[in-house]
């Protein structure tokens, strides 16, 4: 089953809305959703919480705004998505089929102008069906949805409409009065052979109506009495053809981000039992704070690190990969037992607090009586949501400001420059790096993120090695160093390697290997001795991972536009200064001393202070 759903949510700027928006999305078991009036101008892609949060930009406005919001079960089946006007957006899907293929689906976000602005200016009604019809350009055996606030009212059917064709486009469950939107949307579902789910099914009325608007009540004797307007003026659109795989259609009321819109879901059977998330495993963090900090730590670690390395096992007739990769198992078992793995931390927007949880269950209780509860005085209970808004808002300033304390104590406390940077970045409440965007052969976002990957790994091979044949690692006979590496060479080399920094494919922090003894450099020298005995590559050595970074002032999207950078293994930068040391003194001989550049004592300011 696909749930489809759209939903008009009056802004998602705050970060709190984007948590609730989540909670929402995982509570009503929502697969793709349609967002409209996001208030967003800034086009973003973020994770929030497992689910995936697409923002279209705004060109022309700022009340208005799309995106999508997409669950983990269909992450891996997205494909690009597209903005194309401040009112319409699309996002492909390619899923697996029984019989091996894949169905590709098109989700199709729309955004119509109100009733009283589209009789004001009639030209913005034409534009956005014209800019639908556009999104709606694709081939017939794509699966395509629409959802959105239309906001049209296409009314209950009369009974020549039922007898007529307008019924293969309307259900008989639409309620209200047609109105001139409800026509325009009429006649673009028969002239594009569309049928809105939501008017095929038979539901209570709460269930079907998808806004709740509110009139002042002039028969009551209360001054600031409110009757309540019920519409239907949100829908999710699909082809004639595809009404045979629809299963429900129904709107829910009941949701914890504040909204005047309800959530309009459609569920599709899509005969895709084994469709599932897939979660990718995370990568490890090991808690290496401790190492640096704490002496006794760094002592059992090497201790019980030196216990389980036997260098006599990398003198075996093995591959010297293979006893790399033993050595590096050794080194992640170790530290687990060791300094344990680092716990992942709870969104930002998450609060344990048992008062901030209390108030905000009341305030939810509230707000649903306000929502369905036409009896009560709407006054009263919109004071006491405000009260209890307040409440919350000042609980949470409390214990956001006793967690600065608490961080401003750790920094004035501390002697050690580690704890003291990370209490720094934690005060600072960086915000987290956003997706790159890249662009297909189309000029569409690729969404997809091992797509993504592809895409940029082709760019940079072709930009950086072009033609040119790879670099043979070795050339003649296979023998020994004339020299060969010593274990007091590998414990240099690693005392130069920098604490806190991003790791390789291997998962190691630079930490691990520091702090590993006088074994570990025993067992390393051997590993890399016997590669130039047997003229064998290690696979550590060449790996990496690809992170590119937008270049600042560059339109995202082209490839071009993007700087690589490559985290290598700790294993690489260990060979890698041991090398430099060994060639330091040749290095400096034939440089000169006009060259500054990786050079100990020398640097760029050596060349500025030259020429001034």
């Amino acid at each position: 089953m696909l749930n489809v759903g759209s939903w008009n949510v009056r802004g998602l700027s705050k970060p709190h809305k984007q948590s609730l928006l989540s909670k929402d999305c995982s509570r009503y078991q929502l697969d793709v959703v349609c967002l409209q009036e996001t208030k967003c101008t800034v086009r973003s892609d973020q994770r929030i919480s497992k689910f995936r949060l697409i923002i279209m930009q705004q060109v022309y406005s700022y009340h208005g705004g799309l995106g999508f919001i997409i669950s983990p079960k269909v992450l891996p089946w997205i494909k690009s998505y597209m903005y194309i006007s401040d009112r319409v957006a699309y996002l492909d899907l390619q899923i697996p089929s029984q019989n091996g293929g894949e169905v590709n689906y098109r989700i199709i976000n729309a955004y119509g102008p109100t009733e009283p602005r589209a009789k004001a200016d009639p030209q913005l009604a034409t534009t956005f069906y014209r800019d639908l019809k556009r999104a709606y350009d694709v081939p017939s055996r794509y699966e395509v949805y629409f959802g959105g606030d239309f906001n049209a009212k296409v009314g209950k059917l009369t009974e020549e409409e039922l007898a007529s064709d307008v019924s293969r486009h309307v259900g008989r469950y639409a309620v209200g009065t047609r109105n001139s939107n409800g026509e325009r949307l009429v006649n673009f579902l028969a002239e594009c052979d569309l049928f809105a789910c939501n008017t095929a099914f038979q539901h209570p009325s709460r269930h079907i109506t998808t806004r709740t608007g509110w009139l002042k009540d002039r028969a009551s004797s209360k001054p600031h009495a409110t009757k309540p307007v019920y519409s239907q003026i949100d829908y999710i659109l699909c082809r004639t053809r595809s009404k045979r795989i629809l299963q429900n259609a129904r709107s829910y009321g009941g949701a914890s981000l504040k909204s005047d819109h309800k959530i309009v879901v459609a569920t599709i059977n899509i005969g895709k039992p084994y469709l599932v998330h897939r979660e990718k495993p995370s990568r490890r963090r090991y808690n290496v704070s401790r190492l640096t900090s704490n002496k006794d730590a760094q002592h059992s670690y090497a201790s019980a690190l030196s216990s389980r390395i036997d260098v006599a096992d990398y003198e075996a007739d093995t591959t010297p990969t293979t006893k790399l990769r033993s050595l590096m198992k050794v080194i992640k078992e170790t530290a687990e037992d060791a300094i344990g793995i680092k716990k992942s931390t709870r969104s930002q927007n998450h609060s344990d607090d048992s008062q901030v949880v209390s108030l905000a269950e009341q305030r939810q209780q509230l707000r649903l009586k306000l929502n369905h509860n036409i009896s009560a005085d709407r006054t009263l209970l919109r004071s006491k949501i405000n009260r209890l808004q307040k409440r919350i808002q000042q609980r949470l300033k409390h214990l956001k400001c006793e967690a600065a304390d608490h961080l401003v104590r750790t920094i004035s406390s501390t002697d050690e420059s580690r704890r003291m940077f990370e209490a720094v970045r934690n005060l600072t409440n960086s915000k987290p790096a956003r997706p790159i965007t890249v662009h297909n052969a189309e000029g569409h976002v690729i969404a997809d993120d091992e797509e993504k990957a592809e895409v940029v790994k082709s760019w940079f091979e072709q930009h950086f090695t072009g033609d040119e044949p790879a670099i043979v690692p070795f050339e003649g006979d296979a023998r020994p160093l004339n020299v060969p590496i010593s274990m007091f060479e590998v414990e240099l080399a690693i005392k130069r390697l920098k604490n806190n920094r991003a790791t390789g494919p291997d998962e190691i922090p630079n930490e691990l290997l520091k702090y590993a003894g006088p074994s570990f450099c025993g067992a390393f020298s051997k590993i890399i001795n016997q590669c130039f005995e047997t003229n064998s590559y290690i696979d550590a050595i060449g790996e990496s991972i690809l992170t590119p970074l937008q270049k600042p002032g560059k339109p995202p999207g082209p490839v071009k536009n993007l700087r690589p950078l490559k985290l290598l293994n700790g294993v690489r930068k260990i060979l890698s200064v041991l090398t430099l040391n060994r060639i330091q003194d040749q290095v400096n001989n034939y440089t000169g001393p006009w060259q500054c550049g990786y050079k100990a004592g020398h640097g760029c300011a050596d060349i500025v202070w030259s020429q001034q």
